[in-house]
């Protein structure tokens, strides 16, 4: 409808109490602050040892970084260690690397660039963008000309065993009652590939209830047309999906030691007695019996 000219138009101002006021503006504040962000060039050497993996490498990569440097560092993984990595594999180094407060992550296959990083309106959620090689350089090359260096020989990692409540590395202990291996990666089933050739013949110790977690229920007929499902449970392991997990965790989980892979770090693992490492090192546990 159109104003006649003699009417006026009134704006009434909206007004909000100052304390709702002052978290928006620390926000604000913090978001305008300039941050010195900078890429480390994690360059690794060698093969991974026996009864270590990519899960480990990204482990004590990390471990190097102070957190207040990791949170404004993009990793950029290369080295002939990659080499024998699938694509997959790598992009789920630079999930793990986000998931645990780096600014962003990348890795190569070929020209072709992939650079993750965490969405800072869903933190749950990483995006994963694809640049050509020299694409990707020139879109950070103020931080690449003044990449710092993280050499890495792969040879000398050793499996890695930490909290999943301080994230502090630990020491051993002798022996466990619970294997947890997740599922949650970027390369499921290439990663139960591996661990159905390490127990393969074998069976878990005596004492030991191993459990394979899947993610999805796609990922668990993928995986049992593929007749993995089997060879586990001939191994002795049982399986479950993400959901039904804590009718394992009701029953007497608390009372015993429980050894559990990376990705299963936020499904209620938050005990004294439970150990988070790579799903490689989980399975050996698993078979062994002790760490």
């Amino acid at each position: 409808m159109a104003l006649s000219n003699g009417q006026s138009v009134t704006v009434q101002q909206c007004t909000r109490p100052y304390h709702q006021i002052l978290p928006w503006l620390k926000l604000a504040k913090d978001t305008n602050r300039p941050r010195s962000d900078s890429v480390v060039r994690c360059c690794f050497r060698g093969e991974l040892p026996y009864g270590t993996s990519w899960q480990d490498l990204v482990m004590v990569t990390i471990s190097r970084i102070s957190p207040k440097a990791l949170h404004h560092s993009v990793l950029a993984f290369e080295g002939d260690t990659l080499e024998s990595f699938s694509t997959d594999t790598q992009l789920a180094m630079c999930r793990m690397a986000v998931e645990n407060g780096a600014l962003g992550a990348m890795c190569h296959s070929g020209d072709v660039a992939f650079h993750c990083k965490a969405d800072l309106r869903r933190p749950s959620h990483i995006s994963i963008s694809q640049y050509g090689a020299s694409q990707w350089r020139k879109r950070y090359a103020a931080l690449w000309s003044h990449a710092l260096e993280l050499p890495l020989d792969a040879r000398t990692v050793m499996p890695v065993i930490c909290s999943p409540v301080s994230q502090r590395l630990l020491h051993p202990v002798h022996s466990v009652n619970y294997a947890i291996i997740g599922t949650a990666m970027f390369a499921p089933l290439e990663e139960l590939r591996k661990l159905v050739t390490l127990c393969e013949g074998r069976s878990i110790a005596h004492g030991v209830a191993g459990i394979i977690v899947f993610q999805s229920r796609l990922l668990m007929e993928q995986a049992q047309n593929e007749g993995l499902i089997k060879r586990f449970e001939l191994a002795g392991f049982q399986w479950c999906m993400r959901d039904e997990l804590p009718l394992y965790f009701y029953q007497d989980l608390a009372f015993g030691f429980c050894a559990a892979s990376f990705d299963m770090a936020s499904d209620a693992l938050y005990t004294e007695q439970t150990f988070l490492m790579s799903s490689t090192q989980v399975m050996l546990t698993a078979l062994n019996g002790d760490l």
